[in-house]
């Protein structure tokens, strides 16, 4: 009995354990596939979207390498880099930007990056003569963008095997530039977006001074300025003062490309404003993500080629693409009230989001008029309170109204950040864009107004007596109690109190058809012994006889045809057996 109960202790035990094991084995199974599928969305199951697949033979990723056909000793391997960064360069180019491409793309091969070459001209034979051009992979579609192709060939799931992806433009010189190093500094400092600085020196074409080159860092995050209207200083909390880099030459994390991919708009090819929203794909606080290296730096020389000689009508093209863009972002943002109560509470972004400068100013106007009349209405129902007290809080209401206007007249005019619905920073943009934007003096001009006219109102509360005062606020309160008439015609609103201002549809007069009113004129009758002309003797015969004419025809086209097919066979025959005579 005893061995029976060891024997099922045992047995027992042995269960329990082989349960375990294979329950283990399973969840280390389930967390490798989820490794391997670094973009799947994880809402469905794994069979929901693979049932028809085993889960050995799933192969989740892919890259741009290319493979060969057979085995062979001229074959070169990848050979790992000691920093183990996989990284990908992805350029549009044109024939006319050769020797500065070849030498990017030399740079890049000598740390074991994938290289992979968008032709916008069409002419790919050109390059056959470089020693690297079968290392690369090449992309023709004519007259295309870097954005149209990136946006077609370096979907997420296809680029997921590489850590950094750089899609420069073709103009750039890179003789300061070390691929390799530059990738380390990126990974030490924490960056998922990033540029190479400009040369100051050497460069032809620099838009944005935060991309200009700090000979005194070895990275920058943000720039100060307080010329014009570009106000940039430590409460600056977006582009293009901190968390900004130019779209000549980005760098992104896998992360960030994942993010930036889905940003760009599928027909606006030329990507003008996609700049001033990448900082929304740091993966984190954007004046911390986003960055500029200052020890890599490069040569921006601003030769545009694509497009040739249309390079004005690029522009306007351009120009138009911007607009769309910004009213696209703006429309989104109003409709997507998840996304702008998370960005507003849980703020992932750098810095709370605030209003703009003129909106919040605004605000405070309405604001501080409706507390005023508040405060003046309670203190003239309260006759109980001295009236030496009723003016002290008087004046006190209006000391506070004078230093806020003075605050708001000290405020920088960057002071709204990425939350907002309509960006202020997208008006600050110089160089390229600043074409079909506002003159930054009339920028200026138009913010020192609002502060003028905000520190007038308040120097005429301030100065304004009491009598003309409380004559204002009946002003102001009846003004506020007069509610405006709303009259609905073509709408019926669901609020029964304003259902009451529907209005009868508009009854249009019947229409009298003139044409219709006039009398017809009366018909002619033909007299039949007027008009007593006999047909032609053989109308009945054609009639009868057209239908065997045409069916006659066709068989005559047809037999004409096979002649002619013959006729040319005959001439072949003869052709080649004179030829065979004459060798």
């Amino acid at each position: 009995m005893k061995k029976r109960t060891s024997l099922g202790l045992v047995a027992l035990f042995t269960a329990v354990t082989l349960l375990l094991t294979m329950n283990l084995q399973f969840e280390h199974l389930e967390m490798e596939v989820q490794q391997h599928q670094p973009f799947v969305s994880t809402e469905r199951p794994w069979r929901s979207a693979l049932q028809g697949l085993p889960r050995g033979i799933v192969e989740s990723t892919s890259d741009l390498e290319l493979k060969p056909l057979w085995k062979s000793t001229s074959f070169e391997s990848r050979v790992e880099t000691s920093e183990n960064y996989s990284a990908l360069l992805a350029m549009a180019v044109g024939i006319l930007q050769k020797e500065n491409v070849d030498s990017t793309v030399r740079k890049f091969l000598i740390e074991n990056c994938s290289i992979i070459l968008f032709h916008y001209d069409g002419n790919v034979d050109g390059w056959r003569d470089l020693q690297w051009n079968n290392k690369a992979v090449h992309i023709v579609a004519r007259n295309q963008t870097k954005w149209w192709f990136a946006k077609r060939f370096l979907h997420p799931d296809v680029v997921s095997v590489y850590d950094y992806i750089f899609l420069w433009d073709e103009d750039l010189g890179v003789e300061n530039f070390h691929p390799g190093r530059y990738l380390h500094i990126m990974s030490s400092e924490g960056l998922e977006i990033s540029q190479p600085a400009l040369d100051p020196d050497l460069s032809s074409d620099i838009h944005h001074r935060i991309t200009v080159r700090n000979r005194m860092t070895k990275v920058h995050r943000r720039i100060y300025d307080q010329r014009g209207s570009l106000r940039c200083s430590d409460e600056s909390k977006g582009p293009p003062c901190t968390g900004w880099v130019e779209g000549m030459a980005p760098v992104f994390s896998r992360a960030a490309w994942q993010c930036a991919w889905h940003l760009i708009q599928n027909d606006l090819v030329h990507g003008w404003g996609l700049d001033m929203k990448l900082g929304y794909c740091a993966q984190g606080d954007r004046t911390e993500k986003v960055g500029v290296i200052d020890t890599e730096f490069i040569v921006h020389m601003g030769i545009p080629s694509l497009g040739g000689s249309s390079i004005n009508k690029i522009r306007r093209q351009s120009t138009a693409e911007l607009k769309i863009f910004k009213a696209r972002w703006n429309k989104a943002v109003n409709e997507d009230r998840e996304w702008f109560e998370l960005s507003t509470v849980k703020p992932v972004i750098g810095g709370e989001t605030r209003a703009s400068h003129f909106e919040t100013l605004e605000i405070y106007r309405i604001f501080q008029s409706r507390s005023l009349h508040k405060s003046r209405r309670e203190a003239a129902m309260t006759s109980e309170e001295d009236p030496i007290v009723q003016a002290s809080k008087t004046r006190r209401e209006r000391l506070s109204a004078l230093r806020a206007a003075k605050e708001y007249h000290s405020m920088p005019d960057d002071a709204a950040t990425e939350g907002e619905a309509k960006d202020p920073a997208d008006d600050h943009v110089v160089g390229k864009e600043m074409d079909a934007e506002e003159d930054p003096i009339e920028q200026a001009a138009s913010a020192r107004r609002e502060r003028i006219k905000a520190l007038k109102m308040a120097k005429e509360l301030l100065d304004m007596p009491d009598e003309a005062v409380a004559k204002h606020d009946s002003k102001t309160e009846d003004s506020e109690d007069e509610m405006p008439s709303m009259k609905f015609r073509n709408y019926l609103p669901h609020d029964k109190q304003l259902q009451e201002g529907k209005v009868a549809p508009a009854t249009l007069p019947k229409f009298e058809d003139p044409v219709a009113a006039a009398p017809l004129p009366p018909e002619k009758i033909e007299d039949p012994f007027l008009n007593i002309a006999p047909k032609k003797p053989n109308w009945d015969l054609r009639r009868d006889v057209q239908k065997k004419l045409d069916k006659l025809e066709r068989r005559t086209q047809k037999a004409l045809y096979k002649l002619m097919q013959e006729q040319e066979k005959e001439k072949e025959t003869m052709d080649v057996e004179n030829s065979v005579a004459e060798d």
